[in-house]
């Protein structure tokens, strides 16, 4: 028996388990928000000696904590407005097709692989 079967039969094993991760997330959180804002000293070498030590801050880790705690503000948006019609009632499969590539290709739609999909 391994620890996932004990984790789908046992409730409380699966409880411990959730809370174990969870601990370990923090964990993990808190040692990034360190690097990020606190530092951690490199050495810094002259000729193969340690000479001294210079602080490093991790600027993508403070990126990955900013985007997790506050989404709506740092997510990545980006966002596609189109204006004009088209008056796809009156155009043949073939037509829709050859319009719906010519968006993909321009970045304005992405693939479709029938127009069925679409409709």
């Amino acid at each position: 028996m391994t620890v996932y079967d004990w984790r789908t039969e046992d409730p409380e094993f699966a409880e411990r388990w959730e809370e174990a991760m969870r601990i370990g997330a923090e964990a993990l959180e808190d040692e990034a928000k360190r690097r990020a804002f606190d530092g951690v000293d490199e050495p810094v070498f002259f000729q193969g000696v340690a000479m001294d030590t210079v602080r490093k801050y991790s600027d993508t880790l403070a990126i990955f904590l900013l985007k997790g705690a506050m989404p709506e503000k740092y997510r990545e948006n980006s966002k596609l407005e189109l204006s004009g019609s088209l008056a796809i009632n009156q155009m043949s499969d073939e037509e829709m097709r050859a319009e719906l590539a010519a968006l993909t290709a321009g970045g304005a739609l992405h693939a479709v692989d029938d127009v069925s999909d679409l409709i």
